[in-house]
């Protein structure tokens, strides 16, 4: 097996493919589609730039995926390798919910990441908790869009007068 000491635009591709588990049981077409979820990854991270939205229920589901098909940190470094800095920190958090999330990821572009110190954005963390649990990172609970919060345990309507 080949190492690659630095993911680059010219061996990456190679390194996925050394690292990706369906090789008997796929095509060539089948890794293409694998490879490019970073694609739809990126596509939805650019779509919350511009309206807000995350879909993260799709965004969980296209990261759990690409673990599905390559290697834990095989597939680390290519989400940071083919996701541009700007949306790590989106990225991050999908990784903390798919529990996959690593501490550093080695030989990238020439750096090594150090994924600690990437923020993770409040508002974005919100929007994610909210799409996925009804819930933000206060303890608000939501229900078909209306803010809910806990009182004695009963749900109350945030404003009585809906």
């Amino acid at each position: 097996m080949v190492r690659f000491e630095n993911l680059t635009n010219e061996n990456w591709l190679l390194f996925a493919f050394q690292h990706y588990i369906m090789k008997e049981h796929t095509t060539t077409r089948e890794f293409q589609q694998d490879v490019n979820k970073t694609k739809y990854i990126n596509r939805h991270f650019n779509n919350y730039r511009k309206k807000g939205e995350l879909k993260s229920r799709l965004l969980l589901n296209h990261v759990i995926m690409y673990f599905n098909v390559f290697r834990l940190e095989a597939a680390q470094r290519l989400l940071f390798f083919k996701i541009p800095p700007d949306n790590w920190s989106l990225l991050k958090i999908f990784l903390l919910l798919a529990n996959r999330c690593p501490r550093k990821v080695m030989g990238v572009n020439g750096q090594n990441i150090n994924v600690g110190n990437i923020q993770i954005e409040d508002n974005a963390k919100e929007v994610v908790l909210r799409e996925l649990y009804g819930t933000d990172d206060r303890g608000f609970q939501y229900s078909n869009g209306i803010l809910l919060h806990q009182e004695d345990g009963d749900a109350v309507r945030e404003d009585e007068s809906i």
